[in-house]
């Protein structure tokens, strides 16, 4: 698959070669694939066709970050490829984009919400589970907002006391 993915990116942007490359061009493609993926019926049969879809918002938002790297829009759109990776459960790839959005923007506006997903996707998602890692973003997450609120400061160490345990363990 992600040979698939790789190759299908390549393929996409030889393709869009001819087409308009300025940031209002790329910012335009990547809205147009993401009207379509909304679009799209949420039935069954429509899986390979919205998989596809996904790989071509993928490539959009890519070819946007890769360039122009240092507009405000980028780090948005690594973002939107952590989401697009994790709706498609490659959580190790969403995990790797996660962790370039944090350490390539570290000001970006919803850094705290990158956090808990690679906590999350740690935790809960990427098999078999990696405490050290959720343990990590646990702990950056307490550093990066001292300010947060006092009960999700207390979720979040009570999360860290029992780290050695799976959420399914914990509910138990």
């Amino acid at each position: 698959m992600k040979r698939f993915a790789w190759c299908f990116t390549v393929l996409l942007l030889l393709n869009s070669c001819g087409e308009d490359r300025s940031k209002d061009g790329l910012k335009e493609t990547i809205e147009e694939h993401v009207d379509a993926l909304q679009a799209l019926p949420g039935t069954e049969d429509q899986l390979a066709i919205r998989d596809t879809m996904r790989l071509e918002l993928i490539a959009s938002l890519l070819d946007f970050y890769h360039t122009f790297p240092d507009d405000a829009y980028a780090p948005e759109c690594l973002d939107k490829v952590h989401f697009v990776y994790s709706a498609m459960r490659d959580y190790r790839t969403a995990a790797k984009y996660g962790d370039t959005i944090l350490l390539e923007y570290p000001d970006y506006i919803n850094k705290e919400m990158v956090i808990e997903s690679q906590y999350n996707t740690y935790d809960m998602f990427v098999t078999p589970r990696n405490k050290e890692k959720a343990a990590y973003y646990l702990n950056l997450w307490l550093k990066e907002f001292p300010d947060m609120d006092a009960d999700k400061r207390k979720q979040i160490e009570h999360r860290l006391d029992y780290i050695d345990l799976t959420i399914d363990q914990m509910i138990e």
